[in-house]
């Protein structure tokens, strides 16, 4: 059978979709491709034939794969660079966890502009669970939300037994 996507062996990083012609609408192509984790869809209607259509979606793409790329924002198991106190646990502090990855395609000349918002109690009460959320980091690009990840506690944190609250009352215990 003859693929009429010519884009799959002309063009890197492309791996579909669809051809077609309608005699109203002319040569139509939807094309996908992928490079470095970013993911682009393009869609030409119209074409006055199967060249011009194709010459069209490859030249959007390869504009916006020199525009975008996909950023890595935050991986799963990131140690958040916050205390929190825990005045009746066994440990004193901890440092949450992202709960989860995120990444998200932006503008090259904007990979600076992203901010995280971390939200965090300044304390909080023992007994506190492993995988317990604690809080919650907050992803702004141009002071729009783009993404919000859970941060939780990495460790079970027990409350503290009695002899351990009195050396820590004499100032004894850690």
């Amino acid at each position: 059978m003859t693929n009429h996507n010519k884009l799959l062996a002309r063009m890197s990083g492309v791996d579909g979709l669809k051809t077609g012609y309608y005699r109203k609408a002319g040569y139509n192509v939807v094309v996908t491709a992928k490079r470095g984790g970013l993911r682009l869809i393009a869609v030409v209607m119209g074409g006055e034939n199967a060249r011009i259509r194709d010459r069209i979606a490859e030249e959007k793409l390869k504009a916006q794969f020199a525009a975008y790329e996909m950023a890595n924002i935050v991986n799963k198991g990131d140690v958040i660079d916050k205390e929190i106190m825990v005045p009746n646990g066994e440990l004193r502090k901890i440092k949450g966890v992202a709960k989860e990855g995120f990444s998200y395609p932006i503008p090259r000349s904007k990979k600076g502009a992203i901010k995280k918002e971390i939200n965090l109690p300044e304390r909080i009460d023992a007994e506190i669970k492993k995988g317990q959320p604690i809080g919650e980091m907050t992803i702004r690009l141009d002071n729009e939300v783009i993404g919000k990840i859970e941060i939780l506690s990495p460790v079970r944190v027990p409350k503290a037994g009695y002899w351990l609250r009195i050396k820590r009352a004499i100032g004894l215990g850690a």
